[in-house]
C-alpha cells in the first residue's frame, strides 16, 4: 500500500476490525456479478 491508499483508507484502518491487514486484503479482493437481469433497473 503507497502512501495515497494509506492517506485515502485511513479512517478504516484506524478500526480494530480492519486495521491494515484488512484494508490490504480488500485492496487484493475482486467482485463479480453476473445475472442482475429486471433487478438491477
Amino acid at each position: 500500500m503507497n502512501d495515497r491508499d494509506f492517506m485515502r483508507y485511513s479512517r478504516q484502518i484506524l478500526l480494530d476490525d480492519i486495521a491494515l491487514d484488512g484494508q490490504q486484503k480488500l485492496l487484493d479482493s475482486q467482485v463479480l456479478i453476473i445475472g442482475l437481469g429486471g433487478l438491477g433497473t
